[in-house]
């Protein structure tokens, strides 16, 4: 049996949201310095009604660079 080798280059950090908006950080002034930069994928409107919402968004904070507390790299 083959080692399995994931093909994601880099962070990806997924997990269900409770309830918590495009991407490119830099350029939206609307966006806080510290905060980061997110999609929300809703049953019903944006996936199939038997998904969970699914929040998608960066790991890195505006202006600092910074990952949020809870997250957990990945054993290499």
């Amino acid at each position: 049996m083959e080692k399995y080798k994931s093909e994601i280059i880099g962070h990806l950090d997924i997990f269900t949201a409770q309830n918590e908006d495009e991407m490119n950080q830099k350029e939206n002034t609307n966006l806080p310095i510290g905060e980061r930069e997110h999609i929300h994928l809703q049953p019903k409107y944006d996936i199939s009604n038997s998904s969970e919402e699914v929040i998608i968004g960066r790991l890195d904070a505006k202006g600092s660079g910074l990952f949020y507390e809870r997250y957990i790299s990945r054993e290499k």
